[in-house]
This record gives structure tokens, sequence and C-alpha cells, in this order.
């Protein structure tokens, strides 16, 4: 009896260490073999986050391709508006030669010539090229030439503001206004003076003198 006691110790405790490894989980914060709810939930919300992200690129993409659209549009439509003044200022200049030349101002016809048709020149390469075309035409232009960028604009400049100027119907009418008011040499300036009548005082014809009381 006493000799069996240790070994019925023995296997009680063997049995209730067997119990307690069953009853704990094999490691303390250990996933389980199928995975746990929150690493499931992490890569959820890691799928919806890169959707969301290249969903928004691809809408900024949109939005930027829209945008460089309608600006290629509104570039396109003011060239053809700059290259129909052009013309039309070409025409004009070409009209102010004609008037120069009718007025023998030979010279200045002539620059009035030259200007018309560099600015004609400049009208129908609007036409025929794009809008970045034109860009990078003038900024390497502009970089090789500036002093003759600006010498140009002033000229014509002047050229279109001095046919405007002669051209305008306002001018005539003011030098014509200011010559009908004059019927004669000084006229304007010469007022009528009041005859001069001689004053009568009471008791006094005509052709009496007052005595001045002296003899």
């Amino acid at each position: 009896m006493h000799e069996s006691y240790p070994e019925r110790k023995m296997d009680d405790l063997t049995d209730s260490d067997e119990l307690r490894a069953a009853s704990e989980p094999t490691g303390y914060g250990a996933p389980e073999p199928g995975g746990s709810p929150g690493g499931e939930t992490t890569e959820k919300v890691q799928d919806q986050a890169g959707q969301a992200v290249s969903k928004a690129q691809e809408q900024a993409g949109q939005a930027v391709s829209k945008i460089q659209h309608q600006a290629a549009e509104r570039a396109a439509g003011q060239k053809d508006r700059l290259a129909e003044g052009l013309g039309s200022a070409a025409d004009a200049l070409t009209q102010m030669s004609r008037q120069l030349h009718d007025s023998h101002q030979d010279t200045i016809a002539n620059v009035a010539d030259m200007a018309a048709d560099r600015v004609r020149q400049m009208s129908d390469y609007l036409r025929r090229h794009e809008v970045g075309d034109l860009m990078d035409d003038v900024e390497d232009f502009a970089r090789r030439q500036p002093a003759l960028v600006l010498g140009g604009a002033f000229a014509l400049g002047v050229l279109t503001a001095r046919f405007l100027k002669s051209s305008s119907p306002s001018s005539g009418r003011t030098s014509r206004r200011g010559m009908g008011g004059r019927t004669g040499y000084g006229d304007s300036m010469v007022q009528e003076s009041p005859s001069y009548r001689p004053s009568s005082e009471p008791g006094y014809r005509a052709g009496q003198t007052r005595s001045t009381g002296v003899d």
C-alpha cells in the first residue's frame, strides 16, 4: 500500500497537466490556423484603400486631360481670331500706304507696305501652324532676336495709330467746325459797339448850349 501511493500521485499530476495543457491556447496571442478576424480586416482595409487611390488617380487623370483639351480648344480659337485680326491690320496698312502714295509721302508709304507684308505673313503663318508649334517658335525667336521683336511691335503700333487717327471722321468735323464759326476776317473778335447818343437834360433842346455863368 505504501509503495503504490507515489505512483498514483504521479498519475494524478500527469492527468492534471494534460487537462491544463488542453484547456490553454497553443501560444500567447498566436493566430489560429484559419486566420484571425483582425488580420482579415486589415487586409480588407488595405485593399479598399488601394482601390480608392487608384480610382482617385484615374479621375484626376481624366480631369487633367479634359482641362488640357479645353485649354487647347480655347488657344486654337484665340489663334484663329489673332490671325484674322492680323489680316485686317495688314489690309488697313495697305490702305494707309495707298493714301500716303496719293499724298506723295512715298517714304512712309514704303514703310507701311513692308509692314503690311510682314503682318500678312504672320497671319498666314498662324493659320498654318498649331498652338504648340507657335509657342516653341516664338520663344526661340524671342531668345535670338529680342530687340527686333520689341522694335517691330513699336513700329507696328505707331503706324496703326497714325492710320486710325488720319482715317477718323471726327478730325475732319473738328476742323470744319473751327472754320465755320468765322464769316470774315476778324468777325469773331470784333463786337459791335453801341451807337453814341448825346445825353439830353430836361429843359434843353437840341442845338442849345448850356450857360456856364462866365461872361
